[in-house]
């Protein structure tokens, strides 16, 4: 009875931790490494008080461990290792956080799964909005988050958005169509905000087709947003032209490619080791 009463209360924590890091991964490193580690030792008492514990497998796993591995063996052979070991305490522990999900929040449970959802488009507008408000008010350029630049912005926002453009007719999601479109207009600025091409061409691109599929009235709209956007205010004139001449505004992209290129052969299956571009990069 203890035992069964442990493990109710670990898994509610559990659970809450796990809508904490979502809720917060946009808004703070320290906090998110602090619910990693605490998700991490709740998961292993959980294991250690269930009999016969059972690790719940996913296709995904062996790719994403072949990675984990790969990531870990890439800093023993690093070309510097001293630049590279940081990753092993700053980036290797964060995967545990997958581990922790696909043991703990089953696709079955569709309410938790919505829950967690709702909070994400939640947690995008509210970076949106905190983006693009340092925009409007002069303090930066390009929208940003609290924690990150906007380049790590733009990622969180296109992801977010992508998905919910596809569940918009989901009535348990969206009760109503118009906090849908809201969600997506919010989100929407402050990804055009964070000046991000490569963003604004995949969220384009899905936009594109889950307009044509399932959002025909939704793709018109945004497009005369865009479109007004594009228009009137010049940093995204600017992004959009360099955008469409891709070629002729690489911003050094090209100089990174073409190194790429020439070290390619030399270690092609770990590369010189993470954290080591300052010290192999041939093209300085």
């Amino acid at each position: 009875m203890k035992i069964n009463f442990l493990k109710q209360r670990l898994d509610e924590w559990i659970w809450w931790g796990i809508i904490s890091f979502v809720a917060v991964l946009m808004f703070s490193i320290a906090i998110v490494q602090t619910i990693v580690g605490l998700l991490a030792v709740l998961w292993i008492v959980k294991i250690v008080v269930t009999p016969a514990y059972k690790f719940v497998r996913t296709p995904l796993d062996y790719p994403f461990i072949a990675f984990v591995i790969a990531r870990i063996v890439s800093v023993m052979i690093s070309v510097d290792p001293v630049a590279s070991v940081p990753t092993l305490y700053k980036e290797i522990p964060f995967y545990l956080i997958y581990f922790i999900v696909t043991n703990n929040l089953s696709i079955e449970k569709k309410d938790k799964i919505q829950k967690l959802i709702r909070i994400m488009i939640v947690a995008g507008c509210i970076a949106s909005i905190y983006g693009s408000a340092k925009v409007i008010f002069g303090f930066e350029e390009r929208a940003s988050s609290s924690t990150s630049g906007y380049s790590t912005l733009g990622m969180f926002l296109a992801v977010i958005i992508s998905f919910t453009l596809w569940l918009g007719k989901s009535k348990e999601l969206f009760p109503s169509r118009r906090l849908w479109s809201l969600s997506v207009l919010i989100m929407g600025g402050g990804l055009l905000l964070t000046l991000n091409r490569t963003h604004w061409g995949v969220v384009g691109v899905i936009f594109l087709i889950v307009g044509l599929l399932r959002e025909k009235i939704a793709l018109l709209v945004t497009l005369g947003f865009s479109g007004l956007a594009i228009i009137f205010i010049s940093s995204i004139s600017n992004r959009f032209y360099q955008m469409i001449h891709f070629l002729e505004y690489t911003s050094g992209r090209n100089v990174i490619w073409q190194g790429a290129l020439m070290k390619i052969t030399e270690r092609p299956i770990f590369g010189f080791g993470p954290r080591t571009f300052e010290q192999i990069f041939p093209l300085r």
